[in-house]
């Protein structure tokens, strides 16, 4: 695109952000357009957020965080005893919310989207970063733009993409990106991600805190007994990352590992330095093949990339704090982008991938691709709200975690202290600032 045609596009796209001025309400799972501009996204000023009638609201969310708060939030931190989980202000605290914005989601690579969405020039991807509005355009160079979008103009943010993921940062100067694009191009090139589709996508805002969702989600003792679809073909309990676990499922696992390295699918552990990101293959249950009701393909004639049809290849997992987990599997893929709205409110964006030539009604079903992950996700949303009203009483009092069927939740609150402590000590700074109330 031209300077003059970039500059017109992204001015359209800052009216389409900032339109919306209402307070948000809890969004059904929906069926949105894949391309072009995703009115359906959420979208509001930081004015907006301040009219939300949280009891937190009159805090200015254009100011930093008050030294005062800082040193509380701090103090919390080091004095929590290892293997621990957060004390209660962590989870509603206005000041530390904002903190985690501040510390965390203006400095650290967020998930956007997939490249796959953005064929032409006239698709974007929108999206809200708490009170930063962001889109994402591609020029017909085939070069990705990202611009933090205001009503005092369009500030650009950094880009990157990578086995068909495109992030973006806030930071005035992000930290490489290379360790993880080189990471995922590797491990996701035989899925051919960047020519997939998107078949279908859910949008759903959780009643709790974004660390609340992730804790949810890092732990799958509760699965037996909340998530009847899922575990049909998901396994529960934490042996399945071949690190803990019987001797008869750690060779499951290593089975499963050698038997799809010699395919040539890369499919061994791999964790960041400190946890931020981790990948990894693990194996179905039940002989399953894939997240439907009868644990069969969803996309019964068609693979993605280089993928093997008969072949029981398992599931690759990949998260990557603080927004994204996602499942890659033969026929299809999963990608779910969490965002902060508040204190105890999250938004969960998930969407299905399938192969470009993939037909509706003839080589999948939409029902039997997204039943499981749909149930999957209001059954979290539940359990989420439960858990926040929980935390947020105050007899709450934080406890051990269970070192073998909660070492995911104490790895990720583990991270998140740690970055925390060190962008606290650093005395970091925004560099997209939000807007000012109007």
């Amino acid at each position: 695109l031209g300077s003059m045609a970039l500059c017109n596009r992204f001015c359209t796209l800052k009216s389409e952000v900032l339109r919306c001025t209402a307070p948000l309400k809890p969004v059904p799972t929906q069926r949105l357009a894949t391309n072009g501009i995703q009115r359906g996204s959420r979208s509001f000023s930081a004015a907006t957020l301040a009219q939300k009638g949280d009891k937190n609201a009159a805090y200015p969310p254009q100011l930093a965080v008050p030294p005062n708060d800082q040193l509380r939030m701090l103090r919390a931190l080091e004095a929590r005893p290892a293997g621990f989980g957060l004390p209660s202000a962590f989870y509603h605290d206005y000041a530390f919310y904002r903190a985690d914005v501040l510390n965390l989601w203006q400095t650290q690579w967020i998930f956007a989207g997939h490249d796959c969405e953005l064929k032409t020039e006239k698709d974007a991807i929108t999206m809200q970063i708490a009170e930063h509005p962001v889109s994402i355009v591609r020029g017909d160079n085939g070069n990705l733009t990202a611009f933090c979008t205001r009503t005092e103009g369009l500030k650009p943010v950094a880009v990157e993409s990578a086995g068909g993921y495109i992030f973006v940062s806030l930071a005035e100067q992000p930290e490489p990106f290379t360790p993880v694009g080189s990471l995922l191009e590797s491990y996701l090139a035989p899925f051919d991600l960047r020519t997939a589709k998107v078949a279908h996508q859910s949008r759903i805002i959780e009643k709790g805190n974004w660390k609340m969702v992730w804790e949810n989600n890092r732990e799958c003792y509760h699965c037996r007994r909340n998530h009847n679809e899922l575990v049909k073909s998901f396994p529960d309990g934490a042996w399945w990352n071949g690190l803990s676990g019987t001797e008869e499922e750690k060779a499951m696992v290593t089975r499963l590992i050698d038997r799809c390295e010699a395919l040539g699918l890369p499919s061994n552990f791999v964790s960041s330095w400190g946890g931020q990101y981790r990948i990894m293959r693990i194996p179905l249950t039940n002989d399953a093949r894939s997240f439907t009701p009868d644990t069969e393909p969803a996309v019964v004639t068609k693979r993605l990339g280089t993928m093997p049809r008969d072949a029981s290849v398992g599931d690759v997992l990949f998260y990557h704090y603080p927004n994204t987990w996602n499942h890659f599997l033969a026929d299809h893929a999963l990608s779910f982008r969490m965002l902060p709205i508040s204190p105890t409110e999250t938004e969960l964006v998930t969407k299905w991938l399938v192969p470009e030539y993939a037909v509706e009604g003839e080589d999948y079903c939409l029902e039997n691709l997204t039943k499981v992950w749909n149930d999957t996700n209001a059954e979290d949303a539940w359990l989420v709200e439960r858990n926040q009203l929980g935390v947020s009483s105050p007899a709450y009092v934080p406890g051990p975690y269970n070192t073998l069927h909660e070492d995911g939740v104490s790895q990720f609150v583990d991270w998140y202290c740690n970055a925390t402590k060190k962008s606290l000590m650093m005395g970091c700074s925004s560099t997209c600032e939000p807007e000012l109330p109007l």
